[in-house]
């Protein structure tokens, strides 16, 4: 995982996949981000701070280019 600050392209270029692609918009910001090949499929996952106040890891997407 990764600081979302330090990966700020990483989360550009998920969110303009999950947007264009599937019209998913996310709502909460991400705190830390990973992204991993994995015989060519990338899985990218955000961990963010729900409203709720505790920590949740949501996996974003998995897409081979």
């Amino acid at each position: 995982m990764t600081p979302a600050a330090e990966a700020q392209d990483v989360l550009r270029w998920v969110e303009e996949i999950l947007e264009s692609g599937r019209e998913i918009v996310p709502t909460s910001p991400a705190l830390e981000v990973s992204i991993n090949d994995v015989d060519g499929v990338y899985w990218v996952e955000a961990a963010n701070d729900p409203l709720t106040g505790g920590r949740s890891r949501t996996q974003l997407i998995g897409f081979s280019l």
